[in-house]
């Protein structure tokens, strides 16, 4: 299955061949209420806390010029219990009650499109092994670790570094070391040894990116 949203950009070659790609996937990010004080504690997947915890994340990814580019290949996201799905990375989205509503409405349908085009906006992913057999073969699934554990690993910096411009870049952000993503994880990498919100972490991977591939 193709990614949605795909549009060529400077980040694929003539003839239509592809350098090498990053493919985000935000898992199940962990919820904090102390970090979103209009939120309701306990009640981690209520859509207005979903759209609290990812809206900033999202925004980022779609904002880079990793993105604008055309070397961004895929965003998928794992909303816990509301399940995977993946986002064209050509949307923009709306401020955070009407990603909420937004959410909401996705549940319900499992995909959602475009008023003005038409235009697959969001698709439901059946399952992880669903996900990860539309990944390319070059592609490589990279933990990206920060905090407390993480201090034995080589750092991403490093890893970006020595990687081949090849390579699809499959940057897993979020909860990992629980989660059933854990067992397909091919590199772990250190982002920080202190504790990142995930915005940061995206933020630190995607101006890496952008310095290797002199964006």
């Amino acid at each position: 299955m193709p990614a949605i949203g795909g549009n060529g950009g400077p980040g694929e070659r003539s003839g239509g061949s592809h350098r090498g790609g990053v493919i985000f996937l935000l898992n199940d990010l962990p919820f904090d209420p102390d970090d979103f004080p209009a939120t309701v504690p306990n009640l981690s997947y209520r859509f207005e806390n979903l759209a609290a915890i990812y809206l900033s994340p999202l925004d980022i990814v779609l904002s880079s010029m990793l993105n604008t580019t055309g070397y961004i290949r895929a965003i998928y996201v794992n909303f816990g219990p509301m399940g995977y799905y993946e986002l064209n990375r050509n949307t923009k989205l709306d401020t955070q009650p009407a990603f909420a509503a937004q959410l909401r409405r996705l549940s319900q349908a499992g995909t959602m499109s475009s008023h003005d085009n038409n235009e697959v906006v969001w698709r439901k992913i059946t399952d992880l092994s669903s996900l990860l057999s539309t990944l390319p073969e070059n592609s490589r699934k990279i933990g990206c670790l920060h905090g407390a554990g993480s201090e034995e690993f080589r750092t991403y910096i490093d890893y970006i570094s020595a990687a081949s411009d090849e390579q699809t870049y499959v940057f897993v952000v979020g909860q990992i070391g629980n989660q059933e993503i854990h067992a397909y994880i091919d590199d772990f990498v250190k982002v920080s040894n202190y504790d990142l919100e995930a915005s940061h972490c995206l933020s630190r991977v995607i101006l890496e990116m952008e310095r290797k591939w002199r964006i």
